[in-house]
């Protein structure tokens, strides 16, 4: 404790991660949901991930934002494609969407959606002391 913490490898490898169900990705995106920073009334976006033939829509309004997996949404406000590696960027590692669309990510419809959703993620926490001196 003197020395402060040493060093840790991170825990969240990309095999780990690739094991996690979507479903429960989007719920640990949707944990760190800040409506205060959310700057429209809804948004729904549609997320098609083409490596693993999945769907799930993300709504978010004011007050959550919810994930759901195996569902289309009627009218999305904005639709996005490419591997599940691209929304993992996009939700978790909070990647600039025009980076991301630079390496192959098709986003048709309202960008703007997209971005107030992705504005409103807080960041993932970094590591934490559980005791200090």
């Amino acid at each position: 404790m003197r020395n402060g913490r040493p060093y840790a490898p991170s825990a969240q490898s990309p095999d780990l991660i690739a094991a996690v169900p979507t479903s429960l990705l989007l719920d640990s995106a949707a944990t760190r949901f800040d409506p205060a920073k959310f700057t429209r009334d809804h948004a729904t976006l549609q997320v098609n991930l083409v490596d693993r033939g999945e769907t799930a829509v993300i709504e978010a309004n004011g007050n959550v934002m919810i994930g759901r997996v195996d569902d289309a949404a009627s009218a999305p406000d904005v639709t996005i494609s490419g591997p599940r590696q691209f929304m993992l960027g996009l939700l978790f590692l909070k990647l600039p969407l025009a980076q991301l669309q630079a390496a192959g990510l098709k986003v048709e419809g309202d960008a703007a959606a997209l971005q107030a959703m992705l504005d409103a993620l807080d960041p993932l926490p970094g590591s934490f002391d559980i005791v200090k001196p």
